[in-house]
């Protein structure tokens, strides 16, 4: 373990900051090949009847048993950009750059917390979304834009979570189409729970 790295409560936390710049790079994703395999075994969990005698993956047992619901639904493939904006607003469009009005939301941050893993970065974000219904002329100009994200993917439901794979393309003032392998699980019903 390098002397740059401090330990606590089983975390590595990032190395001090000299100046303004810390010497370590956060940064969020997994690796292509832990993508593939963990929507693989939601695959498989989502083509899992429970009455016959196919026996699951290591995999997807784990997550059937760590889940413990009945019932792993495909929601199917998506494909759509975010634009988010400064004041926390982020607007979703289809690929042909329409408006879809019912994904347009604000989004509250509510406690983010990054875990630094040598490479293997994760970060914990809990955030409300409150729908804000919007049309195109109520859409702030490009020039406003911090982040677009344009998101390929595909995404699974168990009771009140869902949880979407994405292949996500980022462009913002730091970078510039770089492609990650995210994992989002949502709590989709609060008051389900």
């Amino acid at each position: 373990m390098s002397a740059i790295f401090k330990i606590k409560h089983g975390v590595v936390l990032p190395p001090p900051q000299f100046g303004p710049v810390s010497l370590y790079n956060f940064i969020p994703g997994i690796l292509e090949d832990h993508y593939n395999r963990i929507m693989k075994a939601f695959d498989e969990l989502a083509n899992y009847d429970n009455e016959s005698d196919y026996i699951l993956n290591d995999k997807a047992q784990t997550i059937w048993e760590l889940l413990d619901c009945q019932d792993i639904h495909d929601l199917g493939t998506h494909e759509f950009e975010n634009w988010s904006f400064t004041n926390n607003f982020r607007v979703t469009k289809d690929l042909e750059g329409n408006v879809k009005s019912s994904k347009t939301v604000r989004k509250t941050k509510i406690e983010k917390i990054n875990y630094y893993n040598q490479g293997n970065d994760f970060r914990i974000s809990i955030d409300t979304e409150k729908f804000e219904p919007a049309s195109e002329d109520s859409i702030p100009d490009d020039s406003k834009v911090m982040i677009k994200r344009l998101k390929n993917g595909r995404s699974f439901s168990c009771e009140f979570l869902q949880f979407d794979f994405n292949q996500i393309l980022e462009k913002s003032k730091k970078t510039e189409g770089e492609t990650k392998y995210e994992i989002e699980i949502e709590i989709t019903d609060v008051e389900g729970m």
